[in-house]
């Protein structure tokens, strides 16, 4: 059906978002696997990130396609240091969010960007989303 409003629809053809679209699947697919980890692991902490914002927060650089820069600027914040290749955005995205979460639990990014948000819907159970 997505596939005949945006033929069917071209001016406005971009509104149509799939679930399973690059940008839908994020969100979809994202909550799914958070509601199955909460399930199999019901003490789990979840914590949300946003990567490419945390990174543009952080460094005041605009977050471009995968750059080894990037990569060396993220080894930096790690103590000790570690070596590790990292090959791709996924793989960059993944190291940013464990170490923005590893901030977070450990009490060394105290906000909460959750904190006094009551209107939200949980489908997973309780999430932070610890930011500098």
């Amino acid at each position: 059906m997505d596939k005949h409003l945006r033929d069917a629809y071209p001016a406005v053809q971009n509104s149509v978002l799939s679930s399973n679209s690059a940008y839908g699947s994020m969100a979809v697919q994202g909550m799914a696997l958070a509601i199955r980890m909460q399930e199999r692991w019901p003490e789990i902490h979840l914590n949300e990130t946003h990567p490419k914002v945390l990174y543009h927060a952080l460094t005041r650089q605009k977050y471009a396609p995968f750059r080894k820069t990037m990569v060396a600027w993220l080894k930096t914040q790690f103590s000790p240091s570690f070596d590790v290749e990292i090959k791709n955005d996924h793989e960059w995205d993944a190291l940013i969010s464990a170490w923005a979460t590893w901030r977070g639990l450990t009490g060394q990014w105290k906000t909460d960007l959750m904190d006094g948000v009551d209107d939200l819907i949980r489908p997973a159970g309780l999430a932070t989303y610890y930011w500098p």
